[in-house]
């Protein structure tokens, strides 16, 4: 098994060392996907996307409907992913959108799976608001959070009537509903996260460093 990488940030198109990574990752036949706002893929990144041979997919973050979303990241930048969406479909690279679900945006989420089956979205993912610090106001109850996979569990069941997009249902205690998706963590196991200083976390969620990869 060669592995897999994904490339968040930050905002990783920002970055001038992103293409140089990506033809790292096709010279090393290593698949990668990549975690982005959406904003700047214009037909001149689609254009270098199109030559990325081992590109599983573009995941773009959304909040919530329009005006939840721009009020979260800026006027307009609702519109801008879903063209940025928009380009890659075209170009045959699969997309995904992924909500982060907290107590503020929860009740939007039938409506953003609306959206994104309207708009033929290869797959939607969900996670939980995870607080870094002491701000827990936004973060589901037990009992929100189990409502947020009823729903989930409902649109995947459907999906084969509505749409192609794939509801995906394979995060922790999304078994209590059912589905066809069990979840184990990975978390330094076959899973690390790398921060650019070289720093080793067993995941983005669990900040304990385990190594710096420029040290040792």
């Amino acid at each position: 098994f060669i592995g897999h990488i994904n490339f968040t940030g930050g905002e990783p198109f920002l970055s001038e060392h992103l293409f140089v990574l990506i033809d790292l990752c096709d010279r090393y036949e290593i698949s990668y996907g990549i975690l982005t706002n959406g904003t700047l893929i214009d037909s001149r990144n689609i254009e270098l996307l199109k030559k990325c041979r081992k590109l599983s997919f573009v995941q773009i973050s959304i909040d919530g409907n329009r005006e939840t979303h721009d009020n979260v990241r800026g006027q307009g930048n609702f519109d801008k992913a879903f063209c940025g969406l928009e380009l890659l479909k075209k170009s045959g690279i699969q997309t995904m959108v992924a909500f982060t679900c907290h107590k503020k945006n929860k009740d939007e989420l039938k409506e953003l799976i609306k959206i994104v089956r309207r708009r033929k979205i290869d797959r939607f993912w969900v996670d939980r608001l995870i607080p870094i610090g002491s701000n827990t106001e936004d973060v589901l109850s037990t009992d929100e959070y189990r409502e947020v996979i009823q729903l989930l569990t409902c649109e995947h069941n459907r999906k084969k009537i509505l749409s192609n997009t794939q509801i995906h249902l394979n995060r922790a205690l999304q078994f209590l509903e059912g589905g066809e998706c069990y979840y184990r963590c990975s978390a330094g196991i076959t899973l690390l996260t790398v921060l650019a200083d070289g720093t080793l976390l067993p995941c983005r969620r669990l900040p304990i460093p385990i190594g710096n990869c420029f040290e040792n």
